[in-house]
């Protein structure tokens, strides 16, 4: 179980998809203008309809049909809702919450799609009363929160719950304490002492003393002081590697 701060919005969000498309049902798919009756997708899942059986038989199969889709739609959305709750906890469960917010936003569009066509099919039979529609409604809900839900699933950040802030990374800062600097970098007179010469500007490009082979010693000694250097990052790969070469010339 992880907990992140995507999961919990896009699990809200695929929860109140599922949550919307149930409510959606009660949407008025067809209301009589001037009679009593007006049904909703939850009165069609007995597959039974006062408006389109009684009295006209030929569109007894539009009660059928839209039972079907309600009750797919009421499925469907059900799913979604605990499997947008389960993948607050459980992120992995992200990708089938993705698809099933999808599907729950396709049965909107339909339960809006047949409630125009059943509108129109009364319209077209009945000279008495008019007839209107609200299933468009739950399919501008649910488009607002599939919207957001793609929107949290791209750019919220995968952050587990509770975690303490992490400061950034920085890169490491290396400070030239006296001890550091007495120990690397050599006084004028002991730099001269050591190299036979005129104390360098810079220690750690101090070449090695001329004329006359270089011991082993100091060799030895000199290997161990730019590795040391190299260590503490005063010296770079390149610059080490290029002094190692310059002592095996020697």
């Amino acid at each position: 179980m992880k907990v992140t701060v995507r999961s919990i919005v896009c699990g809200v969000f695929a929860f109140l998809t599922g949550l919307i498309a149930i409510l959606g049902l009660l949407a008025c798919v067809t209301e009589v203008t001037g009679g009593e009756y007006s049904e909703n997708g939850f009165d069609f899942l007995s597959f039974e309809s006062e408006i389109f059986v009684d009295g006209k038989e030929d569109l007894a199969w539009f009660a059928a049909v839209m039972g079907s889709f309600s009750l797919l739609q009421l499925l469907f959305a059900v799913v979604t809702m605990i499997v947008g709750a389960v993948s607050v906890a459980y992120p992995q469960c992200g990708k089938p919450a993705t698809v099933l917010v999808v599907f729950t936003f396709v049965f909107t569009f339909i339960y809006m799609i047949w409630g125009i066509v059943g509108v129109s099919l009364y319209n077209g039979l009945n000279m008495t009363y008019q007839g209107k529609t609200l299933a468009y409604l739950p399919l501008i809900f649910t488009l607002f929160t599939m919207i957001a839900y793609a929107i949290c699933r791209a750019k919220v950040p995968d952050i587990p719950l509770g975690r303490a802030r992490m400061r950034p990374n920085t890169a490491p800062r290396f400070y030239a304490y006296p001890a550091q600097a007495n120990m690397y970098m050599p006084s004028a007179g002991a730099a001269a002492d050591r190299y036979g010469g005129a104390a360098p500007a810079d220690a750690r490009n101090a070449p090695p003393p001329a004329g006359g082979a270089m011991s082993e010693e100091k060799r030895l000694e000199l290997f161990e002081r730019y590795a040391r250097l190299w260590k503490e990052g005063i010296l770079s790969q390149e610059e080490f590697e290029a002094k190692k070469k310059e002592l095996l010339k020697e």
